[in-house]
């Protein structure tokens, strides 16, 4: 019996020592440029597409290497999937204008 909770004690700690984050490594897999600035390409870095039409914020987001998925049109909520897509931007629309989501 001893043998068999010495063995499921040490296949615990050998699991919970493999879980812990390397505090060493670094996680971040984008690469930050030779001068310092770090320029991510995500929703957070957009320009503002607020007061444009949708076909502009459409055009302009594309130029940019993002899309744009209208949640809100006109007040009416439509359906979106919960995936995550870094470079998809979220918009609502009031009469052919983008307003703040």
């Amino acid at each position: 019996m001893k043998p068999l909770i010495l063995i499921a004690t040490l296949l615990l700690f050998f699991f919970l020592c493999g879980c812990q984050k390397n505090p060493g490594m670094d996680h971040n897999t984008e690469s930050t440029p030779k001068n310092g600035r770090e320029e991510k390409k995500t929703p957070q870095n957009k320009p503002p597409y607020i007061g444009h039409t949708l076909s502009e914020a459409k055009k302009l987001a594309t130029q940019q290497g993002f899309t744009i998925r209208v949640m809100r049109m006109n007040g009416e909520e439509l359906v979106g999937t919960t995936d995550f897509v870094p470079t998809r931007i979220d918009v609502a629309v009031e009469n052919d204008i983008v307003v703040p989501w």
